[in-house]
């Protein structure tokens, strides 16, 4: 649009010039006889001290006649400026009451249109947090998904909706990874467990059958005991006493000693067989795979054992 320029008076400096030479014409030129008064930097003595009163009375008064002066004119034209003033004050009224109406009511519903944006968007946070989202910062996060607030805010509900349906499915394979890792552990756990029992189980009978095989030790080392021969009979020294003769008597042979010895065999026999199960069907190498045993290597590790 093309600015219009309006001119006021036909010769606009000519008469800039007129009222400037009319406010000389009353104020006069500034002082110049009054210029050497910036000579002197201190007053030395009466004559100097009047010099400097009368300079200042004659400087306060031109200044005084060259406002008033200036003023003669300018009043005039601010009384001109005025009328214009009024006037457009009189264009604008009307204008002014219509808007100052219409403002309140523009105010009002952006404001409402406002909170219905945080509305929708405190809502839309809230499904994404449903679906697996996490705020890290102002940005919604889930695995490789990542949502700004702008983003948040300007999107359409389809194309929102498409955002949650994708958290909703990483959400449901991270879970489905966690329930798999936990049941992983659960089983480990489980295998630990049983292979625990069964260990202790075999510790328990190869305690058992330890006791058996050194109670049969014991009792085959009384058995050879029994059939050695006797030791001699270390005759106690003789004690000086008073001579007295005795008819020498009969020796006396000393009476057979029977070994008071019974093998359980029943007993050991049934659990070295409840051993050999066990160490069959149980036991574990670190790699997991079970280990057995055969009955002739586990009759040969008694044999060493009774050695």
């Amino acid at each position: 649009m093309s600015k219009t320029e309006i001119k006021v008076f036909n010769d606009e400096n000519k008469l800039i010039d007129t009222l400037k030479s009319e406010i000389v014409a009353k104020a006069g030129n500034a002082p110049v006889d009054l210029l050497n008064l910036k000579s002197i930097n201190k007053i030395e003595n009466k004559a100097q001290y009047d010099t400097m009163i009368d300079g200042r009375k004659k400087l306060k008064k031109y200044l005084s006649t060259t406002k008033n002066s200036r003023l003669e004119i300018t009043r005039q034209v601010d009384s001109f400026k005025k009328v214009f003033m009024d006037f457009e004050k009189q264009l604008t009224e009307p204008a002014e009451d219509i808007l100052n109406y219409i403002e309140p009511i523009i105010q009002d519903f952006e404001e409402a249109e406002e909170r219905e944006r945080q509305r929708i968007y405190q809502e839309r946070i809230q499904r994404l947090n449903e679906a697996g989202y996490s705020a890290v910062g102002e940005i919604m996060v889930n695995g490789i998904y990542q949502l700004t607030p702008d983003k948040i805010s300007s999107m359409s509900d389809d194309e929102f909706q498409s955002w949650v349906d994708m958290g909703n499915a990483e959400k449901q394979r991270l879970e489905m990874l966690r329930q798999q890792e936990e049941q992983r552990l659960k089983e480990i756990e489980e295998r630990e467990r049983i292979a625990n029992e069964k260990l202790a189980e075999a510790n328990r009978l190869m305690a058992e059958m330890q006791a058996k095989m050194a109670e049969l030790t014991a009792q085959e080392q009384a058995l050879e005991t029994a059939y050695e021969a006797p030791a001699p009979v270390t005759e106690p020294p003789m004690q000086t006493a008073p001579t007295i003769e005795f008819g020498v008597p009969e020796p006396i042979e000393p009476a057979p000693v029977e070994p008071v010895f019974t093998l359980c065999t029943e007993s050991y026999n049934q659990g070295v067989q409840d051993a050999y199960n066990i160490l069959k069907n149980s036991g574990y190498t670190p790699e997991g795979v079970p280990v057995t045993i055969k009955k002739s290597e586990y009759m040969e590790m008694i044999l060493n054992l009774k050695k």
